[in-house]
């Protein structure tokens, strides 16, 4: 390991909360840290629960200055998570992996008080950036008349803006460069490149770009 990761590591182990993540490597037998669990963050693993990918997890993490709020992280039996990359959810937190559900994220972060519910597959591609009380939820959890497609996998692209409060919905992809306005709900695909608003959404412009 080169000085500069070492410090980088270190940086990280002071502030997360260590000896949780070293229990778990041991309990889950991942190796080496792909998840760090930081203060105030419950978390829970069902029989089968894995991890793979070369990327790095922060659970529960905090924006310099601000306060550890209750976090959440509850997989369930026979659920994965992939991390492909460097990868942050903020503190007050509220994700959930449904048994036999997976969850693949790219690098990128997801401010503050998410809430994530996966009971298929969700996957959030490089470069995210989502604001601070989304939510995204692959399944309705009911059926309504009878509706048989209760759960359905969404697919974040490459380098898409979610803004504050939006709403990420079941069987969504949401193509690359995309940004999605604050508060909006989106139900339905939304292409590349494009500017969407509303509830539900709709396509305000295309072509967008961001930085």
């Amino acid at each position: 390991m080169g000085s500069s990761r070492l410090i980088k590591w270190l940086r990280i182990a002071k502030e997360a909360s260590l000896l949780r993540t070293l229990r778990l490597i041991a309990r889950t037998g991942i190796g080496r840290p792909r998840i760090w669990i930081y203060p105030d963050t419950h978390v829970s693993f069902g029989e089968g629960a894995s991890f793979s990918g070369p990327g790095c997890l922060h659970v529960g993490r905090r924006w310099t200055g601000r306060r550890y709020l209750q976090s959440e992280l509850v997989l369930g039996p026979r659920t994965c998570v992939e991390i492909r990359g460097d990868f942050s959810i903020y503190t007050g937190c509220a994700v959930a992996v449904n048994e036999g559900a997976s969850l693949v994220l790219g690098n990128g972060y997801i401010n503050h008080r998410v809430s994530i519910e996966c009971y298929h597959r969700i996957e959030i591609g490089d470069g995210a950036a989502i604001a601070k009380g989304v939510t995204i939820r692959d399944s309705d959890a009911h059926s309504i008349n009878g509706n048989s497609q209760i759960s359905a996998p969404i697919v974040i692209g490459n380098r898409v803006w979610i803004g504050a409060n939006a709403t990420i919905l079941k069987g969504v992809t949401i193509g690359d460069g995309s940004v999605v306005a604050a508060g909006a709900v989106v139900t339905r695909d939304v292409p590349a490149g494009s500017l969407v608003g509303g509830v539900p959404a709709r396509v305000l412009k295309s072509n967008v770009t961001w930085s």
